[in-house]
């Protein structure tokens, strides 16, 4: 018999509904039940002894609802058959429109084998429907088949990353497997989970926007583990919050010739960062000279391996106020490098704060020389 909104309703027993073929109507073949929802059979009992109900089919769509554009109400579906038993569920025998009918909120994991989630086919899990962070957290994260969803981005951008263990995820394959670009840095708040990522098989070149990147909290990131060039190059680097990167061991592990300084406009980054920690032997002179050194704190810079590595003559001394001048350790400054001989670059420097306690003689000798003034001089002519 029929409704008045045309599907067909089977008149017989329950029994023989459950024994009836469920049709597909888009390619015209069947699949056998009982064990179509994945109810398995092995133990028909449900927890409390009793027998698990049997599963009714999905219902057929009529064609001239599903040609017209209409979209019918389809039923979820309880694959335990109403015990609640997700122990005894075989999400790999359900075929895929049921699997697009179950209810995933209520899908709960904990009870699940890690046998029975390496069976699933997790292209057709509905992530976007699990709301509840702790319901992510039950999946056993290196049973998930992200290869399978490589042809759908949108299946893993509906994913809350926030309930991912990426510590179970150790399969490279895997990790390459997942759009980096689909991953919402923002849902990742545990640093747990930011230190539990492998580093080095994330591909920032699958992050297509700075927006993308931005929410990433760097504070997490081993770059200890980002070797590959092709890598580094792709980090948009005036995206990187330096404020939330507290680590010295953590800056010492960027590698900061690889550094794109140009990217860094906003004077509040390179202004976060903490200078004791950059290895400046590691740039170029070309890097040196991008960099807005009116943003640098050389109060922090108290290492004289890494005053030594400072190319001088990339430093622009206009702009820099009397508390970095102050700051800098100008017995440590390669005289020979800052270029007196150009009469700007002299002007330049506010000699009223250079130290010359800081100065050897032969420092304050070869100043002379190369500025054709004498130091005193150039001190009370900026006074």
């Amino acid at each position: 018999m029929s409704d008045e909104t045309g599907i067909e309703h089977s008149t017989g027993s329950a029994n023989e509904a459950s024994s009836m073929p469920i049709t597909d109507n888009q390619g015209g073949g069947t699949t056998p039940d009982p064990n179509s929802l994945g109810v398995t059979t092995d133990d028909t009992s449900g927890k409390d002894g009793s027998a698990m109900p049997d599963m009714p089919p999905v219902p057929d769509i009529p064609h001239d609802l599903t040609d017209s554009g209409t979209t019918p109400e389809i039923p979820m579906v309880d694959p335990t058959g109403g015990t609640g038993d997700w122990a005894k569920v075989d999400f790999s025998v359900m075929p895929d429109e049921q699997m697009a009918q179950v209810d995933w909120a209520k899908v709960d994991f904990a009870e699940m084998s890690t046998e029975q989630m390496a069976k699933m086919d997790w292209a057709n899990v509905g992530f976007s429907e699990m709301t509840d962070v702790s319901q992510m957290q039950a999946i056993n994260w290196g049973t998930v088949d992200f290869k399978a969803m490589a042809s759908d981005p949108s299946q893993m951008a509906a994913i809350n990353w926030g309930g991912v263990d990426f510590s179970e995820i150790k399969d490279k394959k895997e990790l390459a497997a997942i759009d980096w670009g689909a991953v919402d840095f923002s849902q990742v708040t545990d640093m747990t989970q930011m230190h539990a990522i492998n580093w080095a098989n994330v591909d920032f070149t699958e992050m297509t926007t700075p927006a993308e990147m931005a929410k990433i909290n760097w504070g997490g990131v081993d770059f200890s583990e980002i070797k590959d060039k092709k890598q580094l190059a792709a980090i948009d680097w005036g995206t990187v919050d330096f404020g939330e990167i507290t680590s010295a061991k953590q800056l010492k592990n960027i590698n900061w010739g690889k550094v794109d300084f140009t990217e860094m406009t906003n004077p509040t980054q390179l202004a976060a960062l903490n200078w004791g920690g950059v290895e400046f032997s590691e740039m170029t002179a070309a890097q040196m000279q991008n960099l807005d050194w009116k943003q640098v704190d050389f109060s922090e810079i108290t290492n004289n391996k890494q005053l030594k590595a400072i190319d001088w003559g990339a430093v622009d001394f206009t702009g820099l106020d009397s508390t970095q001048m102050a700051a800098i350790n100008w017995g440590k400054v390669d005289w020979k490098e800052v270029g007196l001989s150009d009469p700007s670059v002299v002007a330049s420097i506010d000699w009223a704060n250079v130290q010359a306690s800081e100065l050897t003689k032969a420092q304050v000798a070869l100043i002379g020389t190369l500025t054709g003034t004498a130091l005193k001089d150039l001190q009370a002519a900026t006074a």
